[in-house]
């Protein structure tokens, strides 16, 4: 009884662990991708050093920051 449910406990965390990669849409997914492209772009348009960043690495991630005007 014991290895089942240790084994119940495993698939559940998969499953949610996995779960996330399937809840957008091809639509959002795809607004993503230009929002993304369209940032970085304006990244190098402000410093164009960051050209040649982008152009040796594997990959990157761009950071979205939210602020409250209340707060700001």
């Amino acid at each position: 009884m014991k290895k089942v449910s240790v084994i119940w406990i495993m698939v559940m965390a998969c499953a949610i662990t996995t779960a996330p990669m399937f809840g957008q849409s091809r639509s959002k997914k795809n607004e993503i991708i230009a929002d993304s492209k369209k940032a970085k772009v304006e990244f190098i348009k402000v410093d164009p050093l960051l050209k040649g960043l982008f152009d040796k690495v594997f990959g990157y991630v761009i950071f979205l920051m939210w602020a409250r005007r209340d707060l700001v």
